[in-house]
């Protein structure tokens, strides 16, 4: 099926999300997707987020019949406590109500099973494995000793050994700037706005409708921003326009009346079409605009916290560790 978008504009994306994810969430309307892995608790948080109605989908494939359904989605699946696994009774019990049948047993290997004993270390082994012992007991010293001295001396005495040189140093820009070149600046926020999709999209569409519905688009467009800032925004505007009509921005196209050709007609019921959709079409793109700029703040905001964490240095003896275990590689 094709259709032009002037003529149907107030359709809009729908969004799938797992039950989990729409807790807290409501909405008009509701479809819910019925899956073997449902119970109770996930079927009431899914049948109860819609305002007006809900409509609940199943396959048999999954459900087999209308009374798989029913005990899918009634079924008791509370969490599980160490209770529950004292005693084969208890054990049973519990498998019963979460409908883990039949019982199964533990079967425990027997050591002479598991396989054969592993083949002792070649002598760059037991040199790698000492290296790391020692690497992990003089971290233990040096951690030792940091809590002593803080406990009992909170200021670094001079001589003490210094701090190993940092992996990846922190990321300080004097400008703001994340390690990605980005910052906050209203300039910056306004480009990442306009390279925004989202926003790229609905502005397509604002243009679309006002080059169809009127006779000079930029005049139209021009007085649409006076009305915004008239109004207080674009919902005002919207009022606006549903209070005063379409020819509050300008002529529109085609032509009405008696004496007006058929084609004429038909471009005027168009150019009204368009024009109707104009305030929520401008509301959509101020509302996309607003995300786009909230989320190019977040994440950079984030980045600047990403480097803001400095990747500390190894120690000698940790270094020592790392080349004997390459040399214990390597030797296989």
């Amino acid at each position: 099926m094709t259709f032009y978008l002037r003529d149907y504009g107030h359709l809009d994306h729908g969004y799938a999300a797992t039950v989990h994810k729409a807790q807290g969430v409501t909405v008009d309307r509701a479809h819910v997707l019925a899956g073997s892995g449902m119970d109770r608790h996930m079927a009431y948080v899914a049948l109860t987020r819609h305002r007006e109605g809900v409509s609940l989908h199943w396959s048999a494939e999954a459900m087999g019949s209308r009374e798989g359904l029913a005990r899918t989605l009634s079924r008791e699946r509370a969490k599980d406590t160490t209770l529950d696994y004292d005693g084969p009774e208890r054990v049973a019990a519990f498998a019963q109500r979460r409908g883990l049948a039949p019982a199964s047993e533990i079967v425990v290997r027997r050591p002479e099973e598991i396989g054969p004993a592993p083949k002792p270390r070649t002598p760059t082994q037991e040199r790698a494995r000492a290296a790391v012992d020692r690497a992990l007991h003089w971290h233990e010293r040096g951690r030792a000793r940091k809590r002593e001295a803080a406990a009992a001396e909170p200021v670094r005495k001079a001589g003490r050994e210094e701090r190993p040189a940092p992996l990846l140093a922190a990321h300080r820009n004097p400008w703001g700037r994340d390690s990605l070149g980005r910052s906050t600046t209203p300039g910056e926020v306004a480009a990442a706005v306009r390279a925004d999709r989202n926003v790229q999209h609905e502005e397509h569409h604002l243009t679309v409708w006002i080059g169809n519905a009127y006779r000079d688009p930029a005049e139209a467009r021009r007085r649409l921003h006076v009305l915004e800032a008239a109004e207080g925004g674009p919902k005002g505007a919207e009022r606006a326009l549903d209070h005063g009509g379409p020819e509050l921005l300008g002529e529109l196209r085609g032509k009405a009346g008696w004496f007006a050709s058929s084609a004429a007609k038909t471009e005027r019921e168009a150019a009204v079409r368009c024009a109707d959709a104009l305030g929520a079409g401008l509301v959509r793109l101020r509302e996309a605009e607003e995300r786009a700029g909230a989320a190019h703040v977040r994440s950079v905001e984030w980045q600047r916290g990403r480097d803001a964490v400095e990747i500390p240095g190894l120690s000698p003896a940790a270094w020592g560790a790392v080349r004997a275990l390459e040399a214990a590689e390597r030797e296989g």
